[in-house]
This record gives C-alpha cells, structure tokens and sequence, in this order.
C-alpha cells in the first residue's frame, strides 16, 4: 500500500478514535484512559505525517499526565479545552505534510 493510501485510510480511521476520545470525555472522565488514547493517536498520526495532529495530541497527552500528577480529576474547564482539542484535530485530518520531519 502506498503512503497516500495509507493517509486515506488513517483519514478513515481518525473519526472513530477522535469520536471514542468525546465519549470517553463526556463519561467517565478518566485522565489515564484519556492520556493512553491521546498517546496512541499521536504515534500514528506522526506515521502517517499528521504532524498537526501529532502536535495536539501530545499537548493532550502532557496535560492528561499533569492532571494525573496533580492526583485530581477532569474539571468542567479541563474537558472544554480538551474537545476544543478535539475538533482541532478534526479541522487538521485533511492536510498530511508531505516533506518528512
């Protein structure tokens, strides 16, 4: 498969996993759940040279681990920047960079 099918497919995919981070959001609330998750998109977003993507994620990443750090959970404030988050990525999925980083 070439790159560009593989960013197709990944474009395919990224729905559903930015999808399963809102619910996750809007339930439980779990900071290490929600930190795994931001993790693993950041990973493969960067395989797929979504470095956009790559870049939010891991600010949701940091941010998760720091509410962890702090041994609190998600506050109304924390969620609300974390779906702004969100739908930056979903702004983000149409525009793979092409040069390698």
């Amino acid at each position: 498969m070439t790159l560009l099918g593989l960013q197709e497919r990944f474009q395919a995919e990224l729905e559903r996993r930015l999808d399963d981070i809102a619910c996750a959001l809007a339930g439980a609330r779990d900071p290490e759940s929600l930190m795994r998750m931001f993790h693993s998109l950041a990973g493969i977003a960067g395989t797929y040279r979504f470095h956009r993507i790559t870049e939010i994620s891991r600010k949701c990443e940091d941010f998760c681990v720091d509410v962890m750090s702090c041994s609190r959970g998600l506050g109304v404030e924390d969620v609300a920047r974390l779906l702004c988050s969100v739908e930056a990525m979903r702004e983000a999925r149409e525009s793979p960079e092409l040069s390698p980083r």
